[in-house]
C-alpha cells in the first residue's frame, strides 16, 4: 500500500502559530484518481497531562472551553512555544494550570488529532507523584480550579460520557490503563 502524492498546496488561511487551513490537490494510490481540493487543517501541537499525585488522586482542572462553550472537567495542558519539547512544555503547563511538579514523567504517545484532516499532535503525558509547590498561574485568559478525584470516580467519569472534548477523554482512558483500571 502506497500513500497519496501531493501535487499543490495552497494556503487558505494563516493565523499562526495557532491555525493554518490549506487545500492540496492530491492524487490517489491508484495514479489515476485526483483529488483537486483536499483540505487540511494544521493547529499548534499540544501537550496533555494526566497528573497522579502523591496519595494516588488524579488533577482535574475545572474551567471555560470556549470551543464548546461550557465550563468543563479536563486535564492540564497547553500549547508548545516555538523551539519548546513536548516534555517541557507539559511540565510548563502542569506547574501553570496546577501549581503542580512531579518527578516521575511517562510519555503515553504522541497523537495525530484527526486522521483525515491532520489538525495536531497531541503529547500526552502521565505525571506520577504531583504535589504542589506553588499557586495555578494559568494566565489572563482562564480562570482554573483543581480538583482532585480518585481513580473510582475518574474511572466512573470516564464511563459515564462526563468529557467534552475528545483528547481530555482519550487521555484519562490511556491514564487509566497505566493505572490498571481499564
Amino acid at each position: 500500500m502506497m500513500g497519496w502524492e501531493v501535487r499543490s498546496r495552497t494556503k487558505l488561511l494563516d493565523c499562526s502559530p495557532w491555525l493554518r487551513v490549506y487545500v492540496d490537490e492530491v492524487l490517489l494510490e491508484d495514479k489515476k484518481t485526483l483529488i483537486p481540493d483536499f483540505n487540511v487543517i494544521e493547529a499548534a501541537p499540544f501537550a496533555i497531562i494526566f497528573p497522579v499525585l502523591a496519595d494516588g488522586r488524579i488533577a482535574l482542572i475545572r474551567h471555560y472551553r470556549h470551543a464548546v462553550g461550557k465550563i468543563v472537567y479536563d486535564l492540564p495542558g497547553g500549547d508548545l512555544e516555538e523551539d519548546e519539547a513536548p516534555l517541557a512544555c507539559a511540565q510548563r503547563e502542569l506547574l501553570e494550570e496546577t501549581g503542580l511538579q512531579a518527578p516521575d514523567w511517562r510519555h503515553l504517545g504522541t497523537f495525530r488529532m484527526s486522521g483525515v484532516r491532520g489538525i495536531t499532535d497531541a503529547h500526552c503525558y502521565m505525571a506520577a507523584g504531583a504535589v504542589r509547590v506553588a499557586e495555578p498561574n494559568p494566565g489572563d485568559l482562564q480562570s482554573v480550579s483543581v480538583h482532585p478525584s480518585s481513580p473510582q470516580e475518574l474511572l466512573r467519569m470516564w464511563s459515564s460520557d462526563e468529557w467534552a472534548v475528545l483528547d481530555t477523554a482519550a487521555v484519562v482512558g490511556l491514564g487509566l490503563g497505566h493505572l490498571g483500571l481499564v
